[in-house]
Order: structure tokens, then sequence, then C-alpha cells
């Protein structure tokens, strides 16, 4: 869950800046950039449109009721960026958006009010609380299940200069939404006072009080909303069957969008892309001598990778890699890496665990209705990738990669960069084959034959990793090329009962003694290993070692849950927060195995608790899910679509909120000209804005983001 890259302010394609080398002028106007593998097109730079409101015409609003003006007694207002257009190389304007705060001398709800505001003008309203909407009530915009073990909301509201406001009334009124008739009255819970700092890192997450509003008991179907009297009410929600499964639905769909060496359009979506990364379509790929465990956009194993890309360009070849299409656009990269089958083995994971429920679910993808369930088809349609970059021996390369970030307002299918696939590596071909067994056993009950082309693959990889290692012969390596042998040990155990991949697994377990912990920065990351020992059962002595440490790792968990102010699911306390890490955190899967192992209520609660952070139960009452809720983010750094001017597609889920180190991550300083207050005076909770340009909060991974989310809400959706 730490930061994985930092990018940079200019591109650069073989050592030269991209900007420079791409620039179109008119006299000495830079007017846009070239772009295309032949360089015969333009991209204009961004042009914004329209009139600007002068924050300054803020002291001049004025109120009026019943034909007198109201005193306004103080004013403030937070201002951030919705859209930002990159209006030159490195300049940058947006669309923003005021929200401006006035104190007045006396109650205004219910009252038929005018609010003039200079430079906008007038309008007149009556403010009826309950269908008045406050940015105060904070609720899950999904809705529940009837028989979720926790159904709770927040309020909170930071007001800038005027602080957190704490509300006059103590309980809250939950409405019908249609009739607006009140169902129930549940009481403001205080959960944190805003001042304390949520991790060692020190930062404020919420600078208000926050309360939580508890409302399990409501069961009865129907769609609801929240009312603080005298305030206002909340988003619209539901009580129904099926609302976690449909939310997961549309995240497992999102996959679809990311992938490579497709074409996307009708009947499968109404979001259009050429194919992009073909063979077919004269796109070469040049095989580097450098493997993904030796790059900084993978282990760096060796230390020696300064910038992601370099000991790749170094390693380049002219030999030309056939039929390497395939696999998932990461973000706003290109780029398919190995680590993405993380999220490919958490949804064979929900298929182990819930076979009928799985294959129910109807993506409409183009696997639909050819044999497999659609979520093994998309979880199938990665793994295949890596499938098709093994080499004769065995090996498994770790991807395919371009020479560095994608060139300045180039599509996948326009891109002019240069394509590499990884050298093969130990640790790529560990992933590989645990993922792929996982599939063998996946695909066993319903296809054998092709279950056995699976695991015979996981197998040539398993043992070509070993041979390489003796080959390599390096005195150390990063914790998680020990990790991955452990899995894909434990996996081809189970499948084969082979007893050299049990040697293999105890020599490298980490959880085979009391007190250990599955996961510390650095040092181990074997949470997947653990929770297939426990439901496998593979080996009996090891089982109650494994459910000890999970049950370990999951209450640290769950004392975080229990204890910030936004209910996340981290792994630790230091958990640098950002990267998902309040959106989709890493602990959730712990939560989830220890749910599974133990049966225990409370990691479950946890974990319906946590996930409501990015579906709306927070500040900027965001749902960091495309195509989801009331109020979804509508602008992800996913650039094909940017580019193309087409809505985003539906289920990609964004980083979310970040920590406010502008020093230290060049993309803040995009939209600080746009911010009030400045931004390291925001609260780390609320400091998201739906900007395309704001990239540390706005880009995803396919393995972080989207594969977490999935897989909670896939849990949460199919669990019984």
């Amino acid at each position: 869950g730490r930061p994985r890259r930092q990018r940079t302010g200019t591109g650069r394609s073989g050592g030269r800046c991209a900007w420079a080398e791409q620039a179109v002028r008119e006299g000495t106007k830079d007017i846009g950039v070239r772009i295309g593998p032949k360089g015969d097109q333009i991209r204009p730079h961004d042009s914004l449109h329209g009139r600007k409101w002068d924050p300054a015409l803020q002291e001049g609003i004025s109120v009026r009721a019943s034909g007198k003006t109201i005193p306004v007694v103080g004013r403030t207002r937070k201002s951030f960026p919705r859209w930002a257009a990159k209006t030159g190389p490195w300049q940058f304007d947006a669309e923003i958006d005021h929200r401006v705060y006035l104190k007045v001398a006396s109650p205004l709800a219910g009252r038929r009010i005018d609010v003039n505001v200079p430079g906008v003008g007038s309008r007149a309203v009556t403010l009826n609380t309950k269908s008045t909407r406050t940015e105060g009530l904070h609720v899950v915009q999904t809705g529940f299940r009837p028989d979720d073990i926790s159904k709770t909301a927040t309020y909170s509201l930071w007001l800038n200069e005027f602080g957190g406001i704490t509300p006059s009334r103590n309980s809250v009124e939950i409405l019908e939404a249609q009739s607006g008739r009140v169902v129930r009255t549940v009481p403001l819970n205080l959960h944190k006072d805003g001042k304390t700092s949520d991790s060692q890192n020190g930062e404020i997450r919420i600078k208000a009080p926050i309360y939580v509003i508890d409302f399990t008991e409501l069961r009865t179907p129907g769609t609801y909303r929240l009312h603080l009297p005298g305030v206002g009410s909340s988003y619209d929600f539901e009580i129904k069957g099926c609302v976690w499964q449909d939310a997961f639905t549309v995240a497992t769909k999102g996959f679809y969008y990311q992938r490579n060496g497709i074409s996307h359009g009708p009947p499968f979506s109404t979001y259009r892309a050429p194919r992009a990364f073909n063979h077919l379509d004269g796109v070469k790929v040049y095989q580097s001598t450098t493997s993904l465990m030796d790059s900084g956009n993978g282990l760096n194993a060796l230390g020696t990778d300064k910038d992601n890309f370099g000991n790749l360009v170094k390693g380049a070849t002219n030999e030309v890699v056939t039929n390497t299409w395939g696999g998932y656009k990461d973000a706003g990269d290109w780029d398919s890496r190995i680590q993405h089958l993380e999220a490919t083995r958490q949804k064979l994971e929900l298929a182990e665990m819930f076979p009928a429920a799985i294959a129910k679910v109807k993506l409409n993808i183009p696997e639909s209705g050819k044999g497999l369930p659609d979520v093994i088809a998309e979880a199938k349609w990665n793994i295949d990738h890596y499938r098709r970059l093994q080499t004769p021996e065995g090996g498994i390369r770790g991807g395919v990669e371009q020479e560095e970030h994608p060139n300045p307002g180039e599509t996948s299918w326009m891109n002019s960069l240069r394509n590499f696939a990884y050298a093969p590596d130990p640790w790529c071909s560990w992933l590989y084959a645990a993922s792929a067994t996982q599939l063998s056993h996946v695909l066993q009950p319903i296809d054998p034959t092709l279950s056995r082309e699976y695991l015979e693959s996981a197998k040539r990889a398993y043992s070509w990793a070993e041979r390489e290692m003796v080959r390599l012969n390096r005195p150390s390596y990063p914790h998680s090329v020990s990790d991955a042998k452990n899995l894909a040990a434990l996996w081809l155990y189970r499948e084969t009962r082979e007893p050299q991949y049990e040697k293999a697994f105890r020599e490298t377990c980490k959880f085979l003694r009391d007190g250990a912990f599955l996961f510390e920065w650095t040092v181990v990351s074997q949470g997947e290993s653990a929770a297939l020992a426990i439901r496998s059962n593979a080996f009996p002595d090891v089982t109650p070692l494994a459910r000890a440490a999970m049950i370990r790792q999951a209450d640290q968990t769950l004392s975080l849950v229990q204890k910030t102010t936004t209910r996340s699911a981290a792994v630790d306390f230091g958990g640098w927060p950002g990267y998902g890490n309040l959106v989709s955190p890493k602990g959730s899967s712990y939560l989830i195995w220890a749910h599974r192992a133990t049966g225990d209520p409370k990691y479950l609660k946890a974990l319906t608790e946590s996930a409501g952070f990015g579906l709306g139960s927070n500040p900027g009452n965001w749902v960091f899910t495309t195509g989801v809720g009331d109020q979804p983010v509508q602008k992800p750094f996913m650039i094909d679509p940017y580019y193309s001017k087409q809505p985003f597609p539906p289920g990609i889920t964004v980083y979310g909120p970040m920590f406010w180190n502008k020093e230290a991550d060049v993309w803040w300083k995009v939209v600080e000209p746009f911010l009030t207050p400045k931004g390291s005076e925001w609260p780390m909770a609320e400091a998201y804005f739906d900007s395309f340009w704001t990239i540390s909060a706005s880009e995803f991974t396919i393995m972080e983001s989207m594969g977490w989310t999935s897989f909670v809400w896939g849990y949460l959706a199919f669990r019984p």
C-alpha cells in the first residue's frame, strides 16, 4: 500500500524531454504537441471557456427573508478545482467550485429566502431541510443489505475558518425518501474530536468532530435518507438484497475497460477504443534483458534502477517477442505487469468461496455465454497474457512496458514509444505459478482438460524459477521473492501433493512460529498463503498457526478501524495515507480472511464499516468508483477517454484523498493555485478534488484500488 512510484512533471522518451521534442508552435506560441507513431497529428492544449467568479464578491452576498435583510455576521469559503485544463507544457487553468458559508443573525430553516450573489444573480428558495442536502451527512450511497451486520453513516462538517461545526441536536431522523415520513430516530455518537492524528505520520484526516450514526436495526427494504432537523438531509440510500452485488458487478466490469489488445465498443460497452498493443496491427514488442524483478517498476532487487525505466531501456535488444497482447493497462500507463495478478487471484478466490453466486454474475464481456462464468473468464483473460509470455524453458516474463510514461497527448492506440517485454525472472514465474494453479483448481469441475493445461504451465514456471535462482546465485533478495515462492509452493502442493512443494513451502513460510505477523513492511507479506493454508488444510499442523497469525493481523486492522477517524482498514498505524489506503485499504483482505476462518462477526462489522468511506461516507461525499452511487468520481486518470473526449467508463476505483506533500509530489502544485484554503490546511480525508490532473489522487491501479475494492464488495455481496 505504500507509494509504488512518483511521477515527474515532464515525460521523457529515451532520455529526452518529450514536451520539447513534440512541441508544436505558431510563431512563439506553444499550441500543442505532435502525437502518433508517425508524428503526423497534433493534440492541442486544453482551453477553458466561461466566466470566472471573483471570490472577493463574497463580501457582497446578501440574504433577505420576508422582505427584510438578514444580517450576515461571518463569511468563509472553500474553493477547489473540478476540471483542471492543461493549457501549456506546464500550465493549468481550472473550473472552480466555490462553496461560500454565511453565518447569519437568525435561523433560516423553513423560511422563504432570497440570496443575492454579486456576479452571479439572485435565487429564491425555501429551506426545507428534509429535502435540502447538507454536505455534513455522509452515507453509503449504494445502501445496505437488510441483514448487513452494520449500517452506519457519519456526520462531520469542516468550514475552513469557522472550523468544525458541532450539531445542535444529538439525534438524526431516518426518513422514507418518497413520503418524507420519519421511520426511526437514532442518536449521533461522537467518534473523534477532529484534533488527534490518525497515524504516526501525524496527519489529521478530518478537522471536525465526527459522529457515527448507527441504524443497523433498519431492515425493511426501501429507499431512505438521513435528516438532521434544521440542517439538512443526506443522499438517498436503499435497503435492498442486491446492493453489494450490483456494486461488485460494476467494479468487476471495470477490468474489461482496461484490457489491452482488443477493441472496445458495442455490444459490450458504449465506451469505444480501437485495439492497442496487438501484433496484428504491426505493433512490435522487443525483448529486454532486464527483468521486472530488477526494474524500479517491480522490485528493483539490485537497487540499481534510478527512474523505473532506466534498466529496462538499458537491456534493450532487437529481438521481437510475438503474441504479447492482452493483460490490463495500468491506470494512466499502458503497461501490463505481473502485480496485476493479485486482483485476478482475488476474483478466483471469490469463485472458490461462492461458486454458485459467482456463476450468476453477468458482466457482458466477449466471453459471456461461452462456457465459463464471466468472473472466471475475466480472471482467465489476465492469466492468459502471462501464459503467452512464458518462454519455451518455462520462465514467465513480467509483462510489457513502454520505455517511459506515455508521451503527452497520445492514446494507447497512438503510442509512439518503444515497447519492451521484461526478461523472465523467479519472482514473476512464482507469482504466475500460483495464479495459474489457482485457475486450474477453479476450472477442474468445469473443464478438466483446460484445468490440466494451466497446472502443467504452472509447474513448468515453478521449476524454471528454481533453476534460475541457482543460476543467479545472489546473496539476498527482497522478501517478495520468497513470499511468491511460498504461495506457489502451497498452491502446487494442494493440487499435486508432491513433496518438493511441501519442502519449499515450509522453508519459506514466515508464520510457523508463535507471535508471527503476516504483514510487515519490507519484511513479509504472506496473508494470501495463510488464508490458503487455513481454507485448504493442506498441512494440518500449519493450519492452527496460520489461523493464529491471521487473527493477530486482523485484530491489528480491527483496532485501527475502531480508533481512526476514517475507520479505514489499514494494515498498520504507520501506513502512508494515500495511494488507496483510505478508499481500498489492504487490511480489508485480512478482515475477510479472518471472518472466513473464524466466523467472528466483529471482522465482518469492521469490513462493512471500512468499506463505507469509499462509497460516500467521507467528508466530500464522494463515491470513489466511477458509475457507482449518486456522486461518483468522474475524472480518473485514464488517458484514453480523456484524449478521445469520451465519458469515463464505470467501474474505475481511484486512489482517493492524498496526504498533502507538495514538495514530494509535483501534482499538488497543479491544484494549489485554485485552492482556498491552501492545500496544507485541508483535512487529509477531504483533500480529493475530482480533477484528471491531480494524478496522485485520481490515478488507480489494477491490483490496488480496483482489485481490493472488487474483492471487498464481492465478499460483502456473496457471504451468507
